[in-house]
Parts: C-alpha cells; structure tokens; sequence
C-alpha cells in the first residue's frame, strides 16, 4: 500500500504512530506464536500460516517488481551504493526467504511442544 505508506511521512505523529503499532502487533504475533498452550496450537498455526502467507507475498511482490513502489525512497537508498529498485528487492527478499525460514520454526517448534503434551507421563 505505497500511497497510505507515504502518506506517513506528511505527519511525524502518522509516522511513529505507524512504526508503534506495526512494532506493538508483531511483538503480540510473536508472543503468540513462541508461547502457547498446546490446545491452542491449531489457532497459532493458522495464525501463523495467514500472516505467513501475507508476508511472503508482499515479499514476493517487492522482489519482483520492476520498478520502485515506494516514492519517498527514491532519494534514499543511494547513500546505501544501492538503487531504488535494489533496495526495494533487498528489502522483499529478506521479508520473503528468512521470513519462511522463522515461520516455520515457529511451527515446527510448536508441533514438537504439542507432541509432547500428548506423550504419557512416566513415572518417575
């Protein structure tokens, strides 16, 4: 959403009030998805799966544009030895390929956490 993102540099409180609120809800995404109870692991592994899904594809759309999405990074990315558009599919790639790589080991960390739940308990 390139138009309401620039639309955040018009107003320093738009602006932190974007940078708190995108900081605020993955800190709660993330509290979520390392520290659940095992029943509620069918939620945090759709949860997971959807922003997942969002995040990989916003990634994969940043990658592989052809030109700058963003305006206000015109100007911003040279003092970086990058382009415009480098610096954009940088930022995508880094969203789209380690971003799978943590959502799942969250899952898989979750799975394992629930597998256990199930075992028997032994006696000591």
């Amino acid at each position: 959403m390139p138009v309401p993102y620039d639309d955040t540099f018009a107003s320093t409180a738009q602006y932190w009030a974007m940078h708190i609120t995108l900081f605020g809800s993955g800190i709660a995404l993330w509290r979520e998805l390392l520290d659940h109870p095992p029943h509620w692991t069918g939620q945090v592994l759709a949860g997971g799966a959807l922003t997942f899904l969002h995040m990989g594809l916003l990634g994969a759309v940043l990658t592989l544009a052809d030109r700058p999405l963003f305006l206000q990074h015109l100007t911003s990315s040279q003092v970086w030895g990058l382009t415009p558009l480098q610096d954009q599919q940088l930022g995508g790639s880094l969203m789209w390929v380690p971003g799978i790589g943590f959502f799942l080991w969250s899952a898989l960390r979750s799975l394992a956490h629930l597998w256990k739940s199930l075992e028997p308990a032994r006696p000591a």
